[in-house]
């Protein structure tokens, strides 16, 4: 009988569960608010895909005003004809982003400037000659952010910028300069 009385206690603390009375609850809210990020910048081309908003802000920048892709010879050395760099996008804002520019003419100053032809290429493409016009590139075509995936990281292909040995000889005097703007695009 006492086995008996020991299985029903069991199965009724089983069926019923030990229980405390709640006397009082009280409640605990939380919030919030993470600022969207869509930020581009030129790097070294050499660098690997950052994973970390830390590791994206080590990639560059390079080809600043300050330090611009130069050309020409420097003394006791080769010709310095190529340059390199890539385009690197930190974005959390979920949509589809791409990143173009316009590869502008490198010319002189003044209402009558000399221009000095260079060639673009990007990755594998065959090079483009940028003379007396801009030409409209793009670096990026297709990235997307969702909202799951935050925080997301994309890098071009290498975009090579060359200017000749040969066009640089025949190159008018003069200071010559060209400004890309690139410009990531939340389509």
């Amino acid at each position: 009988m006492k086995r008996i009385y020991l299985i029903l206690i069991v199965l009724i603390l089983a069926v019923f569960g030990v229980s405390a009375a709640v006397a009082d609850t009280a409640s605990l809210y939380m919030s919030t608010s993470v600022d969207p990020i869509a930020q581009v910048l030129v790097g070294d081309s050499n660098k690997i895909l950052p994973t970390e908003k830390s590791s994206f802000e080590a990639v560059g920048p390079i080809a600043t005003a300050e330090n611009p892709f130069t050309f020409g010879w420097a003394a006791g050395q080769a010709f310095n004809g190529t340059n390199y760099f890539a385009a690197f996008v930190m974005a959390n804002d979920p949509g589809t982003y791409s990143v173009s520019t316009t590869a502008q003419p490198l010319k002189t100053p003044g209402d009558t400037p000399y221009v000095l032809p260079y060639y673009v290429k990007i990755g594998s493409e065959a090079a483009t000659k940028v003379e007396g016009s801009g030409l409209a590139l793009t670096l990026i075509s297709n990235f997307s952010v969702t909202a799951a995936g935050g925080l997301m990281f994309a890098k071009s292909d290498t975009v090579t910028i060359e200017v000749k040995e040969n066009d640089y000889e025949k190159a008018g005097a003069g200071d010559y300069s060209s400004t890309w703007t690139i410009n990531l695009i939340k389509n």
